[in-house]
């Protein structure tokens, strides 16, 4: 082998190898790029399905509401005060027609009846 030969071969591998790792170089950032490319994929589908739960869950509060019911207990008759004979027996007997009314309410609106 002569001498130009063996530099024409050196000059041709040098460009080889030069070459190579240009080509080198492009396939390692490509597959970084691929690889950001890929990251950035996973964490846009975990950012879209973790934004639609979260969501608030929804809270009933209860309220204790008075409704009206009709009674239909009997009100107890009004006291005869015209059989009382003194200012005390009257008291006596309002008293008494108070406490069977008073009861006859209570019945009514806690449903307690005796």
């Amino acid at each position: 082998m002569k001498y130009n030969e063996y530099k024409e071969r050196l000059k041709k591998y040098k460009r080889l190898a030069k070459e190579h790792k240009v080509k080198m170089f492009y396939a390692k950032v490509s597959a970084t790029i691929l690889t950001l490319m890929w990251l950035v994929l996973v964490v846009v589908v975990i950012a879209a399905f973790t934004g639609c739960a979260d969501k608030p869950a929804v809270v009933y509060k209860t309220k204790e509401v008075n409704i009206p019911v009709r009674c239909d207990i009997e009100m107890p008759a009004l006291p005869n005060i015209e059989e009382a004979k003194t200012i005390e027996d009257i008291a006596i007997i309002i008293a008494k027609s108070f406490e069977e009314h008073r009861a006859a309410l209570l019945c009514c609106i806690k449903g307690a009846c005796e």
